[in-house]
């Protein structure tokens, strides 16, 4: 009887508990899952421009290089960009040996300088002319424009 007795008594919880787990009411819910698009013309552009230079002196590169992109950001500042609209985000120099015609490295090295000025253009429609006018100024690359 010692030992039927818990049994019985647990066997008790656990039915109890089983009863008290019945059926839960059902919850209703509605679910909608849509998209959309929307076209509007671009207000404001931001463009990457690129100033790249080479030579065997990395001081006179390096020169080169500041006159350059000083022309650039001239000429922006002319086209009406703001200067809190316009800065560098990269500048990067590197070097490269220079090999001869049987692959051997000399002692001859080219510095390659790159400059990035990014820019916001808030009149997107004089976007064509302000870059015809930076490339002229010294940017050899476009790099980006996003709207």
């Amino acid at each position: 009887m010692r030992r039927v007795l818990p049994l019985l008594l647990l066997a008790g919880l656990v039915l109890g508990a089983c009863a008290a787990a019945g059926p839960q009411p059902q919850q209703r819910m509605i679910v909608v899952t849509g998209s959309g698009t929307t076209r509007v013309d671009p207000y404001i552009a931001v463009v990457y421009l690129g100033v790249q230079t080479q030579g065997s002196d990395v001081g006179a590169a390096v020169e080169q290089n500041h006159r350059r992109a000083r022309a650039v950001a001239d000429t922006l500042l002319e086209r009406g960009v703001a200067a809190e609209d316009m800065r560098t985000v990269n500048f990067y120099v590197s070097s490269m040996p220079i090999f001869d015609p049987m692959g051997t490295p000399t002692v001859e090295i080219t510095y390659t300088v790159d400059n990035t000025i990014v820019f916001t253009l808030r009149e997107p429609d004089k976007l064509g002319e302000i870059l015809q006018l930076a490339l002229r100024a010294g940017s050899n690359s476009v790099q980006s424009v996003s709207f």
